[in-house]
């Protein structure tokens, strides 16, 4: 019995981590004076990019940085986060939400070729 309700706390706990970092993400991350985009693999939505934190946006810029030659160039990023339903403004106001990121787990100078973006 100790052991059932030792799973369950643990299985509890996990979706709970889970859901407070938000859906793993891959896609085109780009940055910019004004433009902080990102494009899901696969789909054709594109979201304004919306770190959580400076933590997070300083290493989506940084890697960025690392990874391109120029501004405004796509980098392969892989993330968590969700898109909300807060309506867009400013610099946003012309894509179709924004992407809350909580964290930056991988980025790459190359979009790979099983990341189609539409």
């Amino acid at each position: 019995m100790k052991l059932c309700l030792r799973i369950l706390l643990v299985f509890h706990v996990s979706i709970a981590l889970v859901e407070a970092d938000g859906a793993r993400v891959a896609g085109a991350y780009v940055f910019g004076h004004e433009v902080r985009s990102l494009q899901p693999c696969g789909s054709s939505t594109v979201y304004w990019a919306k770190p959580l934190d400076t933590e997070v946006s300083d290493r989506l810029r940084s890697r960025h940085a690392e990874l391109t030659a120029e501004p405004y160039g796509r980098i392969y990023v892989v993330v968590t986060g969700w898109p909300t339903s807060e309506k867009t403004t400013g610099f946003a106001e012309s894509y179709d939400a924004y992407f809350e990121i909580s964290r930056v787990l991988e980025a790459a100078g190359g979009i790979p070729p099983d990341c189609e973006l539409h």
